[in-house]
């Protein structure tokens, strides 16, 4: 059965229809960007400029695991954009490090140390936003950590702490955020996942939660849609060894290994062993933010450089029926794999 349209906020509708991946060098739109940076459109000292847009002008963001890598490259990016952020991290001189960083080039912002798998930490999260700036319009799911694992060896602690702070700490978030943003009538939730949601060799735990994230995303969006706020969630492809997330020599060898094994093709693995850095990620991210976007919600893109690709989840892809009676297994074993696994990829054993 298909899923239900996600009610997009003030009635414009929903794109879900719409999922498909385009190509963004066939409409041209490389021709406008390329050459740009946001060094180019702002002078860090303070001062907007006539070039600076504005996008995010007095939102008030917070950003989980902005302490390094994607999450302060997004707050760096949302603040030249105009936002108030709450910078976040489990390490306090990292939020505070990037928080000087802001403030320093003419911006807004403040930190705030937490796990975010403690529940109450995240309310205490949320409300220093309010506190501080009297508002809360955008919240963005993105601290994370890995203890990758063949799943005979992860053990019980591991598998909790990735899905605590993976998916527990996405639901601790959104739960107190949509309470105020439910109210207001405005706001932008974006989760983060990774290609790991299709399964990834060694990393039960890390996989598990990105694919639940996926679902938590829909169902969020279904429940906030008709309040003005939208949730969706973008799979960013880009280099997090500089802030601790995974060893470099770890994911390297981890890489090397599943290719030798014939895990990952070798497209795949030429593409995770040059990984951008995550400058590249926030210009959608950001879109997504703003006013224009209203009618997205409930959706999953990918970035991988000057890349945007929008995920269609979950479609039947062929289904066999029977008239009467139910399928045999003698029925399943002659059609199963003669019709309905036609042509589907094989998971390679190890």
């Amino acid at each position: 059965m298909p899923m239900p349209p996600i009610p997009a906020p003030r009635c414009f509708g929903s794109f879900a229809s719409f999922a498909r991946v385009t190509r963004l060098c066939g409409l041209g739109v490389h021709k406008v960007v390329s050459g740009f940076s946001y060094q180019d459109r702002y002078i860090l000292k303070g001062r907007r400029t006539k070039q600076m847009s504005g996008q995010l002008r007095d939102k008030v963001a917070i950003v989980t695991g902005s302490g390094h890598g994607i999450g302060r490259s997004l707050v760096l990016a949302m603040a030249k954009e105009g936002a108030k952020i709450v910078t976040n991290d489990i390490k306090s001189e990292r939020a505070e490090k990037v928080a000087k960083e802001i403030f320093e080039m003419g911006g807004t912002a403040i930190p705030f140390t937490c796990d975010i798998a403690n529940f109450k930490a995240t309310r205490n999260l949320i409300q220093k936003a309010l506190d501080e700036f009297g508002r809360m319009d955008i919240l963005v799911n993105n601290a994370g950590i890995d203890r990758p694992h063949m799943i005979w060896k992860m053990t019980e602690e591991e598998w909790d702490i990735v899905i605590a702070t993976h998916l527990k700490g996405t639901y601790n978030c959104t739960h107190h955020a949509s309470i105020f943003m439910r109210e207001q009538k405005w706001g932008r939730i974006l989760n983060v996942t990774s290609s790991a949601r299709l399964g990834m060799s060694g990393d039960a735990a890390y996989s598990a939660a990105k694919a639940g994230i996926i679902g938590l995303t829909r169902t969020v969006a279904l429940d906030m849609g008709r309040y003005g706020v939208t949730c969706n969630c973008f799979s960013p492809t880009a280099d997090t060894t500089a802030g601790g997330m995974t060893d470099l020599a770890t994911l390297t060898a981890s890489l090397e290994r599943q290719y030798q094994m014939g895990l990952v093709t070798e497209k795949e693995y030429r593409k995770l062993m040059n990984m951008p850095n995550s400058d590249v990620i926030p210009p959608l991210p950001i879109y997504l933010c703003t006013d224009e976007a209203a009618a997205i919600n409930g959706q999953v893109f990918g970035i991988y450089g000057n890349s945007i690709a929008i995920y269609e989840e979950g479609v039947e892809k062929r289904t066999i029926w029977k008239k009467g009676d139910l399928w045999t297994v003698e029925e399943l074993k002659e059609y199963v794999p003669s019709i309905l696994m036609e042509g589907i990829p094989k998971i390679q054993s190890m």
